[in-house]
């Protein structure tokens, strides 16, 4: 059985994953996407967040993006960096962009399709945030958390 009938992608997304190896033996259930063309299934990177990416993941790690409940509006943003030789989970998406991969459970997907990943660098402090979510219908002023539409 192939790869692309295995994890269920298009013959398009296919071709344009860089496979690193670091997801071969994963369970059938970890999708990957590909930002070309994009997908309203999943969430945008922009520029600033490529760039932070390549910096952070220069060894072949991936940025890892939960949501969990918390924070001063209901639902807070997690960012951890997954280390290189890091096994996927079950339900994790896996979203590859100019070698770049971010990983996001199936659970916070869901809080966040459509949004788009940011890098933001400011005085006080630089970090990624999800920026234009959609499915947010107030945040905090800090950005780092937000409360979800009904």
């Amino acid at each position: 059985m192939s790869l692309r009938k295995l994890f269920n992608i298009s013959p398009f997304t296919y071709q344009n994953i860089s496979w690193s190896g670091r997801f071969s033996a994963v369970a059938p259930m970890l999708r990957y996407y590909s930002h070309q063309p994009p997908s309203p299934d999943t969430i945008l990177i922009n520029e600033r967040a490529v760039q932070q990416m390549q910096k952070v993941c220069a060894d072949g790690g991936s940025l890892r993006i939960t949501v969990e409940g918390g924070g001063c509006s209901g639902f807070q943003y997690l960012f951890s960096l997954e280390d290189p030789g890091a096994t996927a989970q079950d339900d994790d998406i896996c979203i590859v962009y100019q070698k770049t991969q971010v990983l996001v459970d199936s659970d916070s997907m869901e809080f966040i399709k459509g949004a788009t990943l940011d890098y933001n660098t400011e005085l006080i402090k630089s970090a990624f945030r999800i920026i234009d979510n959609p499915k947010a219908e107030a945040g905090c002023s800090c950005g780092s958390s937000f409360a979800a539409k009904d």
